[in-house]
């Protein structure tokens, strides 16, 4: 398969964070804190500085003309090879070896395979993809989500937000923004869960605190069968006029 894609930005090697964590009297978190909205993905690439892990973000031609359902399940399938692409090359920038990190392949439920010693996560969006990876001893686990930003109707909005999440919205944020800033980062969350747990969850099994200043939020887990009440995951968000990025890890206390 042929597909044209632009690079938008990887991160620094993994190295640096063993550095940054010698010379800090704190812990420090998976991934820096991401501050404000962006204009332009040109400038995503400081969201990984200061952190263990290695991001690469791809964009693929949208393509022209009407779309039709036919060329919408070409651009998922195109949009799905760019996300191998991704993963593989942040794998190798990670410190994996070429041979292992060569094919990033999905089991029965479409998780992606990690080399041993590796964890990652892979999003695609209407022709933006994005794939985080890293060593496995600097995170249990780790997930990422990119969603287009649009409005979004009542009950999409009743599904994916809980009640007391209303009251963390600060006035200037856009209604559209909202709504698919929850929806992202419940998103990443569960990706990040998923591959120990193998079962789905509501969407109000999870509890999150969003710091809307800063970009980051804190998720807690809720409700069985998954056996994790009260484990924290924590995360940070980026977002553009049209896109919004999340990224969650999980360490161990």
């Amino acid at each position: 398969m042929e597909c044209s894609a632009h690079c938008f930005f990887f991160s620094r090697q993994c190295s640096r964070y063993e550095e940054n964590k010698r010379n800090s009297p704190q812990r420090l978190s998976f991934f820096q804190a991401i501050l404000a909205p962006v204009n332009s993905l040109d400038s995503l690439e400081s969201v990984l500085d200061g952190s263990p892990g290695v991001g690469v973000w791809l964009k693929a031609n949208a393509g022209q003309g009407k779309q039709t359902k036919q060329s919408r399940q070409r651009r998922r399938l195109r949009e799905r090879y760019l996300g191998r692409v991704a993963a593989s090359r942040a794998l190798r920038m990670s410190g994996c070896e070429p041979a292992a990190s060569s094919t990033v392949e999905a089991d029965g439920d479409g998780c992606p395979i990690w080399p041993r010693g590796f964890i990652g996560s892979i999003s695609h969006t209407d022709g933006l993809v994005v794939a985080v990876a890293s060593r496995d001893n600097l995170a249990r686990s780790v997930g990422v989500d990119v969603e287009c930003i649009q409005e979004r109707d009542e009950t999409f909005v009743e599904r994916v937000m809980r009640p007391e999440d209303h009251r963390d919205v600060p006035m200037n944020v856009a209604r559209g923004v909202v709504a698919t800033g929850y929806f992202s980062i419940r998103e990443s969350v569960f990706k990040c869960i998923f591959p120990h747990l193998r079962i789905r969850m509501d969407w109000h099994h999870c509890r999150v605190s969003v710091d809307w200043k800063r970009g980051t939020f804190l998720a807690c887990l809720l409700s069985p069968p998954h056996g994790l009440e009260g484990e924290f995951l924590r995360g940070n968000f980026r977002y553009t006029a049209t896109m919004f990025t999340s990224v969650c890890w999980w360490v161990d206390p």
